[in-house]
């Protein structure tokens, strides 16, 4: 049973959850040795390429976990909860605080002044001023 310091709040509650039915189907064995494996091109490997192809094509994806052949303990928490909630649509973006009802629908604007909606994909694939920037 997991313990929280606070009262989770409903939509935390729901990414709890969706967690769990992950974690579901993992079993620690101790006896085999722990590799990662990026799935869109096993051989070859991660590159950053195949990665910015695979987010920006216009082919909807579903991502699944590999339980038994992947691990993320060669990654620091707060990168693989970042990956977990990025590749879910879990970060508070703009657009998804007023779908939860946090702020109103005039407030959706992104934070740079570029005028468009503030969603993961425009933040990390399509804002002109964190391309630029880096940031």
């Amino acid at each position: 049973m997991w313990k929280w310091r606070r009262r989770l709040l409903a939509w935390e509650e729901e990414l709890v959850g969706e967690c769990r039915l992950l974690l579901r189907s993992v079993f620690l064995q101790g006896d085999i040795q722990d590799c990662c494996i990026w799935i869109p091109d096993p051989i070859d490997g991660y590159v950053v390429c195949s990665a910015y192809c695979l987010l920006t094509s216009e082919v909807p994806h579903h991502f699944t976990v590999v339980s038994d052949r992947t691990a993320y303990k060669d990654f620091p928490l707060e990168v693989s909860l970042f990956a977990w909630r990025l590749l879910r649509n879990r970060l508070s973006t703009k657009d998804n605080l007023f779908c939860r009802g946090i702020i109103p629908k005039n407030s959706q604007v992104c934070i740079t002044g570029c005028g468009n909606v503030e969603s993961t994909s425009h933040m990390f694939l399509g804002c002109e001023f964190f391309l630029l920037y880096g940031i």
